[in-house]
Order: C-alpha cells, then sequence, then structure tokens
C-alpha cells in the first residue's frame, strides 16, 4: 500500500512497507508501519539478561522488513533465510544454527487452517540457549514454535506483537484525528 500514500514516516521509509494509513491535516496518506515497534515491544522482556548477537529472519515479507528494522535498532545482526533465496535456503542452515541466538518466524507457514506446515530448517540444532519468535498467533503454538520447545529453545507467538503494533495505529489514528480537528 505504499503506492497509495503521498506521506511516509522515517521508519516506514527505511523499513520498505506500511501497515498503517492516516490522514495528514491537508488530506494526503500517511504510510507507517507500526510492526517494528510492536516486535520490538514484544521480545523486549525475552532479550533482557541475554547476549544475543545474531538473529536468523525466516521469510522475506513485509513482517520481515519490519523485524530486521527492530533487530537492527537493537544493535542485532541479522541474516535471512528463506526457501529458495536471500543469504540463505533452508537447506543451506544445516550446522549453521549455533550462530544465532534468536530466530524469527516471519512467513505464513503454520497460520491457521494450514497449520501442520513450518519452515525446513534443522530444528534438532536448536537448545535451550535458542530465543525462537513466530509472528503467528493463530493457532497459539505453531508447529515451528512446537519443534523449538522439543529441543529446549524460549518460544513467543506472535499475539502480543499483534497488541502492542494495533495500540501504536491507535495512537496514530487518535493523534491525526486530533490534528484535522
Amino acid at each position: 500500500v505504499m503506492t497509495y500514500c503521498q506521506i511516509w514516516s522515517p521508519e516506514a521509509k527505511l523499513i520498505g512497507a506500511v501497515n498503517c494509513i492516516s490522514l495528514s491535516a491537508s488530506g494526503e496518506l500517511v504510510g507507517h508501519n507500526t510492526d517494528w515497534i510492536g516486535f520490538t515491544q514484544s521480545i523486549s522482556g525475552l532479550l533482557q539478561g541475554k547476549t544475543v548477537q545474531r538473529a536468523l529472519v525466516l521469510g522475506t515479507g513485509g513482517s520481515s522488513k519490519a523485524v530486521h528494522f527492530s533487530l537492527q535498532r537493537l544493535g542485532i545482526e541479522v541474516s535471512f533465510a528463506s526457501e529458495s533465496k536471500q543469504e540463505w535456503s533452508y537447506s543451506k542452515l544445516v550446522g549453521k544454527m549455533s550462530q544465532f541466538q534468536l530466530v524469527v518466524q516471519t512467513t505464513p507457514l503454520g497460520m491457521f487452517p494450514e497449520t501442520n506446515a513450518c519452515p525446513s530448517i534443522p530444528y534438532s540444532e536448536l537448545h535451550e540457549g535458542h530465543i525462537c519468535v513466530d509472528l503467528i498467533y493463530n493457532p497459539e503454538q505453531t508447529l515451528f514454535l512446537k519443534e523449538a520447545a522439543k529441543q529446549g529453545a524460549t518460544i513467543k507467538n506472535g499475539l502480543d506483537m499483534l497488541k502492542y503494533q494495533a495500540e501504536e495505529s491507535w495512537r496514530i489514528w487518535n493523534s491525526a484525528n486530533e490534528a484535522l480537528i
């Protein structure tokens, strides 16, 4: 939807994705990205007291861009993997999962009603030192999270991210409405 906006927030411009639109006082559509805020707030408790230097982001869509932006702001180095492109395809991750302390699943794999799907990464290489986050919240525990939990990883779904980004959207819309009055 970025192409429909006349103005972009600095964050939306840097991320390259818009998920919230407001109306400026002059009637122009303003594009914002609230996903990065939702993601940052949702993982803040998971990162406390832990050293996370590298993250692996599974997927390359709009939400992966917001996650990347968030992690960069937190000083975490980011690599991307997908089924067939980017830095690594899933098949090239064998023997490499120990390089990452945080794994973030941003694809729709595992979302209701296709709950028996998950990225084909080497789950057996995950352990209690890993933090695995899935942006999906329905089902509450995706196959990705179940497989990660079996290996002892700390897991989190995307429900808090959804709530925090929605709160930020609400704040933006209310601020925009006040500017119009």
